[in-house]
């Protein structure tokens, strides 16, 4: 009696490409279009930003600096 499988008549998967790529096509012309397109936006004359000013001066760290060779501390 022969077995009903399916291994004798199996259907290799396939992905279909082509829309794929063609998605991807059209993605890429409209990010290109657009991208160019854009301007920096001047701020307008009547804005004034906030100025800072630091009264303290940022405190010392360890500089540590690891090679294959060598490990430098502090230089």
């Amino acid at each position: 009696m022969k077995r009903m499988g399916r291994s004798s008549k199996q259907k290799k998967a396939s992905l279909n490409l082509i829309s794929l790529m063609d998605v991807f096509t059209i993605l890429v012309f409209f990010l290109l279009v657009n991208s160019s397109s854009s301007d920096v936006m001047e701020p307008p004359k009547s804005i004034t930003l906030p100025e800072s000013v630091v009264d303290s001066k940022p405190r010392e760290t360890v500089i540590v600096l690891v090679t294959e060779d060598n490990v430098l501390v502090q230089g």
